[in-house]
């Protein structure tokens, strides 16, 4: 096996040495119950995981940017989804798991610190200039907010300019082109930045067909909430006398109404809403002129529910709830 690739097995080998110490520090300790409200657990107590939090933390799967869904989680640990999920929020309140943002059913994966592989430490890696230099123990802390991968990355030796603590004051006296863990995340998080600035394409506006604006301006004010506001008609809609514009409950997202184009009546691209109840949702959908197409129905039982309706135009729309 060629030396590099000796090397990054020993690094993976060290990262998920670190892991299993982490799991084997809780072994024989007791199962965790709720803590008081009052006194959210800190990172700190980490080490009082009960059996099944044990297990759910080995899951390989959960180690992945792309995580687990909570089905497939109880499917592994030979688990009830519930009482998984419920171990799962247990976990994140002591911060050692995560939701996964934007995926829906939901998804969990171990927080940044206990995530962290190679890949990660490249990254932070490539971000050190000719003529400076960091540590292995920067690179860990900035990459997992400890030190547990500092000698996996240092015995590695893949990046020329980084380097084990020992070897420090012999080769870099001058400490001004050294650059800390602190810098490190700061360059990362601008790194971050610009690519999200790069592609950043993010889905802001929906416009409804409609057949009579003012009954589409009440159903959707009287049954999501939504705020519309009225504007003259521009652009492609000037064919109306006015363009009513809503905002839903966030304020972040939003639309308009249109005349002359037809309903969205078969989910083919399908609109899904969020919302806290969808039994709510559905009965003022029937009181204001839509119809129910489908019911609420479990996606994950115990954990998340959709629905769908159609407006009194004829569109199509999903509901999502999430518990």
């Amino acid at each position: 096996m060629p030396r590099e690739a000796e090397a990054w097995a020993d690094l993976a080998r060290t990262l998920a040495a670190a892991l299993q110490a982490f799991a084997d520090q809780t072994r024989d300790t007791e199962e965790l119950t709720d803590p008081p409200a009052e006194q959210p657990p800190s990172p700190i107590d980490e080490h009082a995981l009960g059996k099944r939090q044990r297990q759910i933390v080995e899951l390989p799967g959960l180690a992945g940017e792309e995580g687990l869904k909570t089905a497939d989680i109880a499917s592994q640990i030979d688990y009830e989804v519930p009482n998984t999920y419920t171990a799962l929020q247990a976990l994140a309140r002591f911060q050692v798991v995560e939701q996964v943002p934007g995926k829906e059913p939901q998804h969990w994966r171990l927080v940044r610190r206990y995530r962290a592989g190679s890949q990660v430490f490249a990254r932070l890696a490539a971000l050190v200039r000719d003529g400076e230099w960091t540590t292995a123990g920067d690179l860990s802390i900035a990459a997992r907010g400890d030190l547990r991968a500092a000698e996996g990355i240092a015995r590695a030796g893949l990046w020329p300019r980084v380097l084990a603590e020992e070897r420090v004051d012999e080769a870099h006296a001058d400490p001004r082109p050294r650059v800390t863990w602190d810098e490190l995340a700061r360059r990362a998080a601008a790194e971050e930045r610009r690519r999200a600035m790069a592609s950043k394409a993010v889905l802001n506006y929906l416009q409804i067909p409609t057949v009579d604006v003012e009954q589409s301006i009440t159903f959707y004010e009287q049954v999501l909430g939504w705020t519309v506001r009225r504007h003259p008609a521009v652009g492609d809609v000037l064919d109306q006398s006015g363009y009513p514009e809503f905002t839903d409950s966030t304020g972040r997202s939003g639309g308009g109404f249109v005349l002359g184009r037809p309903a969205s009546r078969e989910p083919g691209l399908l609109p899904c809403i969020a919302v806290d109840s969808i039994d709510d949702v559905l009965s003022r959908v029937v009181a204001h002129g839509g119809e129910v197409v489908k019911p609420r129905t479990a996606i994950v039982e115990g954990v998340d529910w959709e629905a769908m309706f159609r407006d009194p135009a004829g569109n199509t729309f999903g509901l999502y709830e999430g518990s």
